[in-house]
């Protein structure tokens, strides 16, 4: 069954925050006049495919809702700083005929710092790219986590632009640089691959909404 996101997980986003701010304050010279924005979401993540080159089978990530945050920090030039966090629990599902469908659970994070800007400041539109880390946490013991470089690239738009609490729907596209060898979920007592990829990068798709915060 996959995992839910139980409350303790909420630490990791408080020390997202933390960093943010961090970060925010050293580079005081960048920051703008207007507030800071923190958005709260959930959403449906989809995607992720690999073609296991040993096996032959495809598999693939199920689609499953998402829970993060975003913090968007204004600076002087009317752009944004943005920091993204988002979990997706989820499986990793196969179409091998004798297989019962489901090899096992698995929990998806996306760590990115990178900045939005607006297409039209009136109507809420906006453009954001990021850059980070992917990070795999397989549920079955012996498997180890893996972090991987990605890139993310999105769009949305945003509702009550001028109150301190709004509406934000947005899709972006993550992709996931797998390593040159294409081993992933590595770990156990024989100290091998769960599955050799042949595929170099790994695509997701996410679709959110969520609630504005502006301070």
């Amino acid at each position: 069954m996959v995992s839910t996101l139980p409350i303790k997980q909420f630490r990791f986003f408080l020390l997202f925050i933390f960093s943010a701010l961090v970060i925010t304050g050293l580079m005081p010279s960048a920051v703008g006049a207007e507030g800071v924005d923190v958005v709260i979401f959930t959403g449906l993540r989809g995607g992720g495919e690999f073609e296991d080159e040993l096996t032959g089978a495809e598999l693939k990530l199920k689609e499953a809702q998402t829970l993060g945050i975003v913090i968007d920090i204004p600076t002087k030039k009317g752009t944004y700083w943005e920091f993204y966090y988002s979990r997706q629990p989820t499986k990793i599902t196969t179409n091998e005929p004798f297989s019962s469908g489901s090899l096992f659970d698995v929990d998806v994070d996306y760590l990115h710092f990178g900045g939005k800007t607006y297409i039209n400041r009136e109507n809420g539109t906006f453009l954001v790219g990021t850059i980070g880390a992917t990070h795999f946490n397989p549920k079955t013991a012996g498997l180890d986590s893996e972090t991987k470089f990605s890139l993310g690239l999105g769009t949305g738009i945003e509702f009550g632009g001028d109150s301190n609490i709004g509406l934000r729907l947005e899709g972006r596209a993550f992709g996931t640089f797998l390593d040159s060898s294409g081993a992933i979920f590595c770990g156990g007592s024989a100290g091998g691959c769960t599955i050799i990829t042949t595929s170099s990068v790994f695509w997701q798709l996410e679709l959110n909404v969520g609630l504005v915060f502006r301070f």
